[in-house]
């Protein structure tokens, strides 16, 4: 089986997507901003079952 993962662009804000998470913890953290772009770029792989 050949499966694809596909990548992303970030232009900006690098890691404020998934850091804002810790903001929750401590409201004390700026919040962040993030601009993502989807792209058709990945990895590919070709995979058998573990049986």
């Amino acid at each position: 089986m050949r499966i694809f993962v596909p990548g992303r662009l970030c232009l900006f804000g690098e890691h404020s997507d998934w850091a804002g998470e810790y903001r929750r913890i401590n409201p004390k953290i700026e919040k962040g901003y993030t601009l993502i772009v989807g792209t058709n770029q990945g990895i590919y792989a070709d995979v058998q079952p573990n049986r």
